[in-house]
């Protein structure tokens, strides 16, 4: 019953569809959430105190069928970047499950930050954005780097996956504090994605 009052609570002061996970001390505040068949990936913020998170450093935790809970590394050459935005699509050939992840840079993002991963049903990451940055052949300058996201591109056209749409985190507001220090204080912008 208290953790409900404290779910409740949480979900009023902040008015977003937040919820905490049982060891939420350790694990933050879930701010986006996604069911994918029996199991669960979030995107979880520190809490900034009076129910707010702040979403500068997001992790990703996956829940498996029997509540086991893991948070989840970034993938090989993301370790800076972030998960940001998070869905669950299947695939057209098997009906088989995967989550969608979307990484990239907070507070403000960037030009060149966006890679798409995909994960199954148990957590187990499936695609490479290393290294993570491509160049482009014959484009201007400022359009010459792109985020490595080929190996996301070959396995969804293999997997023939159905449309998904991706909730992500947008830090609004200030980005600084008085202090100077950067922050993102989170809204969930629905919808994002393919």
């Amino acid at each position: 019953m208290p953790k409900l009052i404290i779910a409740l609570t949480l979900t009023l002061l902040t008015a977003a569809p937040w919820a905490s996970f049982a060891n939420g001390s350790t694990a933050g505040i879930a701010v986006v959430t996604k069911q994918c068949g029996d199991a669960q990936m979030s995107l979880n913020c520190p809490a900034a105190g009076h129910g707010r998170a702040n979403c500068l450093h997001p992790a990703l935790y996956f829940k498996s069928k029997n509540g086991q809970q893991s948070r989840l590394s970034s993938p090989k050459g993301l370790e800076k970047q972030q998960p940001i935005g998070l869905a669950c699509t299947a695939s057209k050939n098997d009906k088989s499950n995967y989550f969608y992840v979307l990484y990239g840079s907070l507070p403000t993002g960037c030009d060149v930050c966006e890679w798409h991963h995909l994960y199954d049903a148990n957590g187990k990451l499936l695609t490479s954005s290393f290294p993570a940055t491509v160049d482009v052949p014959d484009a201007p300058p400022a359009q010459s780097i792109a985020p490595n996201n080929q190996s996301f591109d070959d396995l969804s056209k293999k997997l023939n996956l159905d449309d998904y749409k991706a909730d992500s985190i947008v830090c609004t507001g200030p980005h600084v504090d008085a202090k100077g220090n950067l922050l993102c204080p989170v809204s969930v912008e629905v919808g994002h994605g393919r």
